[in-house]
């Protein structure tokens, strides 16, 4: 008995949820709503409910039916209605749908165009920020060529001093040492120029270090051993080699100007003009530090130089 009424309540379902019977449901629901409240919301008694219908239905036989009757009229109504809203509805939402086109239309247009207006405004300032970037840089630039142009200028300007002051000293010596110029008079002797002594001036005057050992012992190597570990072409080369040799093996606290002419004469090298070369070495090399020519120090970039660049390998 439960499995007739549980197939009967799957059968109902399966009814009311045919499009055309839930239809003819909602629509006889609407048009009988007399009838409806009349059973659900009457308190009276269910015999008094079931004459009260026949006599609003007039019961009519199945033989002769009459087509205004309450019945017939409660029935084919909805059921036209059903089916005339099956018909229709389709073409109302279609006519709805078309009707909405336009505006959907219009709709995507205006955001296309707001998120073109708004990345073209983001493009817009992400080149004007590139454009300040690039000023900027290129204003650097000029900067800093500028500069560099002043400090080359700088240089050649002491260049030309440094010949200058040479050129006059020289100069100098040339009057002191020129005799007297002798004079007509006959009673006046010419009297004596007092040359300077033969000595040089300290720019350019020397002295050897007799108490330098440049051989090799026991213990040390030889300066000229030394020396031949590395490349010495040029005198920067030279007086970086020789101050490290003196300082870091021969544990010398101060070398001066006399240690640098020492070693220039040990080796067999042309002396230069020492005072002006350690400073050379420091003003176009940066390896020496010659803020005294007797106390001349080693830099950090000198002492790369000894261990990267001046260092003769084997494959040279």
């Amino acid at each position: 008995m439960t499995n007739f009424f549980e197939s009967l309540l799957t059968a109902f379902q399966q009814r009311l949820t045919n499009p055309l019977m839930g239809s003819f449901s909602i629509f006889w629901g609407i048009y009988n709503w007399k009838v409806v409240y009349y059973l659900f919301a009457s308190h009276e008694k269910v015999n008094t409910k079931i004459l009260e219908l026949g006599l609003m239905y007039n019961k009519t036989s199945w033989v002769n039916v009459e087509f205004t009757s309450p019945a017939v009229l409660n029935t084919a109504i909805p059921a036209v209605l059903a089916i005339a809203s099956l018909i229709l509805m389709p073409r109302i939402l279609l006519a709805i749908q078309a009707m909405q086109l336009t505006p959907n239309r219009a709709r995507i247009r205006q955001k296309v165009h707001m998120d073109f207006v708004r990345q073209n405004a983001v493009l817009q300032e992400e080149l004007r920020l590139e454009a300040q970037r690039l000023e900027i840089e290129s204003k650097t630039i000029n900067r800093l060529k500028e500069e560099e142009k002043k400090l080359s200028f700088a240089h050649k300007v002491q260049d030309i001093r440094d010949t200058n002051s040479k050129t006059k000293g020289k100069k100098t010596i040339t009057k002191l040492t020129k005799p007297a110029i002798k004079t007509n008079s006959k009673n006046i002797k010419p009297k004596p120029v007092k040359t300077p002594s033969s000595k040089k001036p300290s720019s350019t005057s020397y002295t050897l270090n007799n108490d330098l050992n440049l051989y090799p012992d026991k213990r040390k190597v030889g300066l000229k051993d030394f020396m031949s570990n590395y490349n010495t072409k040029s005198n920067y080369s030279r007086y970086l080699l020789i101050l490290h040799y003196l300082k870091e093996i021969k544990n010398i606290e101060k070398v001066g100007v006399n240690d640098f002419y020492t070693c220039f004469k040990f080796l067999g090298y042309k002396v230069p003009n020492i005072y002006q070369g350690i400073k050379d070495a420091s003003r176009y090399k940066g390896w020496l530090n010659t803020s005294s020519t007797e106390n001349v120090q080693i830099t950090t970039a000198g002492e790369n130089a000894i261990t990267h660049d001046l260092l003769i390998t084997d494959s040279e």
